[in-house]
């Protein structure tokens, strides 16, 4: 199983083609959502995609293939994505936070995890956000390095998520 974990950018619009092309190429797929997450994108796009619940609730409610949705899912994984990473989930993973389903998920997790940021250029080149990804990267965690590109502000810059073929080939290289 791959999971993909989505978090609160506007940038998750990308991980519906991600999923997609996974499933299409015969992946068993579940997608784990945070709360800012689901703000941006609704968890139905997921379930119809996948075939499969979407896991955004660390208690399971509603969720009735996980009876304890963060170990059930990842004793099963074989790697966990998440496709964007914001700034917030990043600082979480790199101090050892776990308060919702996709940070509780990375820290029971014992499959390789891979971390693909997306936010603007201010905020990626933060010395806070840099040390953080400097944790993770220690920790033996994957990062899909942002490119330069357009940003929702309008600025271009680094900070923009890395292409969708660059997230894919990255995924299948783990599995």
């Amino acid at each position: 199983m791959i999971v993909i974990g989505i978090t609160g950018s506007i940038a998750c619009y990308k991980s519906c083609y991600i999923v997609n092309q996974l499933v299409k190429d015969k992946f068993d797929v579940t997608v784990a959502m945070t709360d800012s997450a689901m703000k941006f994108i609704s968890p139905i796009i997921f379930r119809s995609l996948t075939g499969n619940p979407v896991i955004h609730n660390i208690f399971g409610e509603g969720q009735s293939l996980y009876a304890v949705p963060h170990i059930d899912v990842s004793e099963k994984a074989e790697v966990i994505a998440i496709v964007p990473a914001t700034a917030n989930i990043i600082g979480k993973i790199a101090s050892g936070i776990c308060d919702d389903i996709l940070t509780c998920l990375v820290i029971s997790a014992k499959c390789p995890i891979l971390i693909a940021p997306a936010m603007h250029e201010n905020m990626y080149l933060n010395k806070a956000v840099q040390g953080n990804i400097q944790k993770l990267k220690d920790r033996n965690l994957d990062i899909i390095a942002p490119v330069k590109g357009h940003l929702v502000s309008g600025h271009r810059g680094i900070g923009h998520l890395a292409s969708e073929e660059t997230i894919l080939n990255e995924i299948k290289k783990h599995t």
